[in-house]
């Protein structure tokens, strides 16, 4: 008979084989570095809340031209950093 790997069995068997175990330990494989997006304060005037405006560039789906777009966003500053 084949060995099989652990993903081809079932939930229920998954389960099964790990029931009275106590805690269960999660996957803990490095699925790449998480992208925290940066962007220029353009405004501190509110207590604890900046302004920042993140810029995007994507192309048209039909035309392909590359579009620039930008919106601004509050975010929260506890210590008054970017001021």
């Amino acid at each position: 008979m084949p060995v099989r790997s652990p993903h081809a069995v079932g939930k229920s068997a998954r389960h099964a084989s790990l029931a009275g175990r106590g805690n269960l330990e999660l996957d803990t494989r490095d699925t790449g570095a998480k992208h925290t997006p940066q962007a220029p304060a353009v405004s501190d005037e509110l207590r604890r809340t900046i302004m920042v405006e993140p810029k995007d560039r994507r192309h048209h789906p039909l035309y392909g031209k590359i579009i620039r777009t930008t919106n601004k966003v509050k975010a929260h500053d506890e210590n008054d950093v970017a001021r």
